[in-house]
């Protein structure tokens, strides 16, 4: 089994550099072989360079030219670890995601034996929540345009600090503590956290991209879903893989104001879903 762990790197250095030591701590039979792709989405602080700066044997970091988003700059690391490391397995994966069960790739290789061509992992944050499945149902036309307006009108309380500071406290209040179960069991055919996702077999073989390359952030799990029903394949929830997530690393170290974070993040979820509208329609995904 020859597994790329594909990392996409914005920025936050320390996360990304705490990410990379769990992979290399992890045990590996002789007849696994890893590589890490550190992708770098053209980080302003110079982050980038410096890991550029400590490639090893096992390590290599890509550094893009401009900021392409998440969809474009996992499918950069994808096709570096598909065409010039010729993996079978692809662990696309955040920086803010920390691999700590030491049997990881022991526990993949029994299931990736087993043909299957897309795997998701538990996901567990900081808060003891389990983020996978990320959903159960796919998302439909009716559900896209709710969501416009819903952002859109988030969008407008974020220019009315008044407005907005009562939605701060609602949310505040309102935190979602659901899904903190302990006992997960296999699933298949769920929408995915876009965190953590494993591709090998057939998908490698044939696929060239792993995300729909037209949004930056926000609904890529939805487009990699419908993608994914589209072509045949089905994804399978595994929670005997284990993986932690920090979550929002890199945009927080960006956005200190919850106000300006909410902006950016708003305005990218409506494009996001612009997107996902149009392909429903036409009801293409490639």
């Amino acid at each position: 089994m020859n597994v790329s762990f594909v990392i996409l790197h914005y920025q936050n250095e320390q996360i990304t550099r705490q990410c990379i030591e769990c992979i290399k701590k992890l045990r590996c039979d002789d007849d696994i072989s890893i590589h890490i792709v550190i992708v770098d989405n053209h980080s302003p602080n110079g982050s980038g360079m410096n890991l550029k700066r400590e490639e090893d044997e096992i390590t290599t970091v890509i550094l893009l030219g401009e900021n392409v988003g998440f969809a474009r700059g996992n499918n950069a690391g994808y096709k570096y670890a598909k065409e010039t490391l010729k993996s079978n397995v692809v662990v696309l994966m955040n920086s803010d995601v920390m691999v700590e069960d030491s049997e990881f790739l022991i526990v993949l290789k029994s299931l990736e034996q087993q043909n299957k061509s897309i795997i998701v992992p538990d996901i567990l944050n900081l808060n003891g929540i389990h983020q996978n499945p990320f959903r159960t149902n796919p998302i439909d036309k009716s559900e896209v345009k709710s969501r416009i307006c819903q952002q859109k009108i988030l969008l407008t309380a974020t220019y009315f600090p008044p407005i907005f500071h009562l939605y701060y406290k609602m949310k505040k209040t309102n935190r979602k503590t659901e899904r903190c179960e302990t006992d997960m069991f296999p699933m298949v055919d769920i929408v995915p956290h876009g965190a953590c996702i494993i591709v090998s077999g057939d998908f490698v073989k044939r696929e060239n991209e792993v995300f729909v390359p037209e949004t930056f952030l926000f609904l890529e799990e939805d487009l990699f879903f419908l993608k994914a029903k589209e072509k045949g394949y089905r994804i399978f929830f595994e929670p005997s893989l284990h993986v932690r997530h920090i979550e929002d690393a890199s945009i927080d170290i960006e956005f200190n104001k919850f106000r300006e974070k909410t902006r950016f993040v708003t305005k990218e979820k409506i494009k996001s879903l612009k997107v996902v509208k149009r392909k429903l329609e036409c009801k293409t995904y490639t």
